[in-house]
């Protein structure tokens, strides 16, 4: 089955988008697809594919987070982060989250497309107690340590990647992305501007996430 790993904004979202992925997917005539991952949730699924032997056959990332910065940090401090603590005030250390995503990537569940709400609320979900402290913690160490996005390029090495990026995205550069282009790993460009791909413009985007996150 295909797996999909994601970041999302809020439930009347996920179906539209889910729709939307799994159209443009299935446009691009790969074989053997059995991962797509956006934003974070592609260096989710690239982590899951590194660690998952001559199970995967090829991997589609769509508007990969890039760089392992405080780029993408600052959105995580500012808006999950209240989003959080104002949901679940609880705790949660790094290990428990480390190994909770590991057991969720491993699991059976994931053979059919599913939406990671946020990609760390999902895990937080069913978890307590959740130290807001030790989220941003383990957040900061899957960004640095486990996501690097060089990852990708030596993962191309053996399992064929397909990268979707949009002509402007606010999280990574076409620049950038051309820098880690190897022989394996292709770049589509599509004439769409935010990081949500079906969304017009990097700016509609932001004002979706940040409303959705503070109106909950």
């Amino acid at each position: 089955g295909l797996t999909t790993f994601t970041q999302d904004l809020d439930e009347n979202y996920t179906d539209f988008y889910y729709r939307w992925l799994n159209d443009f997917v299935n446009q691009l005539s790969l074989q053997d697809i059995n991962i797509v991952g956006h934003s974070l949730g592609a260096r989710i699924a690239t982590v899951y594919a590194a660690n998952s032997g001559e199970t995967v056959k090829s991997i589609v990332a769509i508007t990969p987070a890039y760089s392992p910065s405080l780029k993408g940090l600052v959105f995580i401090e500012s808006a999950i982060l209240k989003m959080l603590a104002t949901r679940y005030g609880k705790m949660l250390d790094r290990e428990v989250l480390k190994l909770f995503l590991h057991e969720m990537l491993l699991s059976k569940q994931r053979d059919t497309l599913t939406f990671l709400d946020f990609a760390i609320e999902e895990v937080i979900r069913d978890q307590s107690p959740l130290n807001m402290k030790g989220v941003l913690e383990a957040l900061k160490w899957f960004q640095s340590e486990r996501f690097a996005f060089e990852n990708i390029r030596v993962l191309s090495d053996r399992i064929p990647v397909t990268i979707l990026c949009g002509q402007k995205d606010i999280y990574c550069s076409n620049r950038e992305l051309l820098d880690i282009v190897g022989s394996k790993l292709k770049l589509e460009i599509i004439k769409r501007s935010g990081h949500l791909l079906p969304l017009e413009h990097p700016k509609i985007c932001s004002n979706r996430i940040l409303s959705t996150v503070y109106s909950n």
